[in-house]
């Protein structure tokens, strides 16, 4: 095989590999769209509800990273401003049982 049908060859074959996994992307694409989305919601909210105590739970709050000790007043549902950590849980103010972050 010469030169530029080789060429030819692999820009095609690359092209159809993207065809193919276009629809994995696009599923990646509505899952970061559905989380974000519930991060947006819970944010708005201010608040995070209980399930064992039925307390609402404040989210702005003065917030020191267990990462990088940065401490700083955001959501708890936001990333760390100077690391990107994102906690996975907070602690019921109420009752101490943890509660999950979306």
């Amino acid at each position: 095989m010469s030169d530029p049908t080789k060429k030819v060859s692999s820009i095609f074959s690359t092209l159809v590999l993207y065809v193919l996994a276009s629809p994995i992307f696009a599923l990646k694409a509505i899952g970061s769209f559905v989380r974000s989305y519930r991060t947006a919601t819970l944010v708005r909210a201010g608040f995070l509800r209980c399930s064992a105590c039925g307390r609402g739970n404040r989210l702005d709050v003065l917030v020191t990273c267990p990462r990088c000790s940065f401490a700083e007043f955001r959501s708890l549902a936001l990333p760390c401003s100077e690391c990107g950590y994102v906690p996975g849980f907070l602690s019921c103010t109420g009752c101490g049982a943890s509660v999950r972050l979306p």
